[in-house]
């Protein structure tokens, strides 16, 4: 791999059609024991893992779709965006993260208590009034 392919342009290629914020980065990278924008390169197989399955929670947790945008000059358009995923992509990229967090002795997410529930993740085992219509 190139010297310059840092985590973020890594991370940036794992995700179909989403940005991931930066704020959001500096958590991955916290989590996965980095210490800022690293190049690849430079990381363990562990740090680069760990930052993928963070990553996965990251999308899994959040809105099942991303918004479109477009921009246009004259003859000249761009547009990007709209991604939708499905509760079986959410459900899987749950099961990633967890053989991640599994391989390295860490305790997972999934544990059999998050699943998709009234349109997003949800712990299936909570019995709070909240999450029922």
């Amino acid at each position: 791999m190139s010297a310059e392919y840092t985590i973020k342009d890594f991370l940036q290629g794992e995700i179909r059609g989403i940005q991931i914020p930066d704020s959001t980065l500096q958590g991955i990278y916290l989590k996965s024991g980095i210490s800022g924008e690293t190049y690849l390169d430079e990381l363990s197989d562990r740090q680069r893992e760990l930052a993928t399955a963070w990553a996965y929670v990251w999308i899994a947790t959040g809105p099942a779709t991303t918004s479109r945008w477009s921009e246009s000059d004259g003859d000249w358009s761009q547009s990007g965006g709209g991604e939708a995923y499905t509760a079986t992509q959410l459900r899987t990229l749950l099961r990633l993260a967890d053989e991640i967090f599994k391989k390295y002795d860490l305790p997972t997410v999934n544990g059999n208590e998050w699943g998709v529930r009234y349109g997003g993740i949800r712990n299936i085992r909570c019995s709070s009034t909240r999450y029922r219509r």
